[in-house]
């Protein structure tokens, strides 16, 4: 057991070098689960701030500060190929993996999603940021804010630019750490969210426009389908640029398939 984590699982040790996989994500975790079956020395890392996997691998919970940061990790724990399969948002920790990777001179791979695309009858705007998106809400009077959980500055440019009347409903996984003001509503929930209940969802609450960032995949996809056909429109966050790696998979059996070519190699 290394010292310092937060959270350990139990680990098949195997005399190769571990694989890091960063994850989080629910590709993330099926990903770790095929792995351990198959019997590869992988640590699975996540933030800490996630539900704990029952995985047959190590499990760190809580990142790398305790050990010195990433790259110090990786050296100590003789890691021979970082698996970036964080969330597409996640552009910290993916610089960090970049730099860990170049640093010890070893391979990083991504693993992500594909973004979503809009389809004949989506109302969708696109925005690089924040600040931006939040002006072209002023038309609107019922916002469903589905983009995760609100900082404090992204809270302090919501109240400056809401409309009066205007009310918004923040949905999150994790109840939000900020005190709300009466005009934001929390409701909190964990995917995956079906079509038919995110359609009843927005007709209950009234909602005339939707605020997402381009996740992809299809655990969250339903509601860009509800508000297609209620007509109503969608503002999305464009993904942020993230560092060049060695390779970039958008299926997980595609990478499953590259480490078993590499171990038979």
């Amino acid at each position: 057991m290394i010292a310092g984590a937060s959270v350990w699982g139990r680990c098949l040790l195997k005399p190769a070098g571990p694989l890091l996989l960063l994850g989080g994500t629910g590709p993330a975790l099926q990903l770790a689960r095929v792995l351990s079956v198959r019997g590869y020395n992988l640590i699975y890392s996540i933030a800490g701030r996630v539900r704990q996997p029952d995985l047959a691998c190590t499990v760190l919970s809580g990142g790398f500060t305790s050990f010195g940061g990433m790259a110090q990790f990786v050296r100590e724990h003789k890691v021979r190929l970082i698996i970036d399969a964080t969330h597409p948002y996640a552009a910290q920790i993916s610089q960090q993996a970049a730099l860990a990777a170049e640093a010890c001179r070893l391979p990083c791979w991504r693993l992500q999603r594909p973004a979503w695309q809009a389809v004949d009858g989506d109302r969708w705007s696109e925005f690089a940021a924040w600040d931006a998106l939040l002006l072209a809400l002023r038309p609107y009077s019922r916002v469903f804010l589905s983009q995760g959980q609100l900082s404090t500055q992204q809270l302090a440019q919501l109240s400056a630019q809401r409309q009066p009347g205007q009310q918004f409903y923040l949905r999150t996984a994790r109840p939000t750490a900020l005190a709300l003001p009466p005009w934001i509503s929390p409701l909190q929930a964990i995917g995956p969210f079906a079509y038919a209940a995110e359609k009843t969802l927005l007709q209950r609450l009234g909602i005339d426009v939707l605020v997402s960032k381009n996740s992809g995949g299809d655990m969250t996809a339903g509601k860009l389908r509800a508000a297609r056909e209620l007509g109503i429109a969608v503002l999305l966050l464009q993904r942020p640029t993230l560092p060049p790696v060695a390779r970039v998979f958008s299926e997980r059996d595609e990478l499953v398939l590259a480490l078993t070519e590499e171990h038979a190699a």
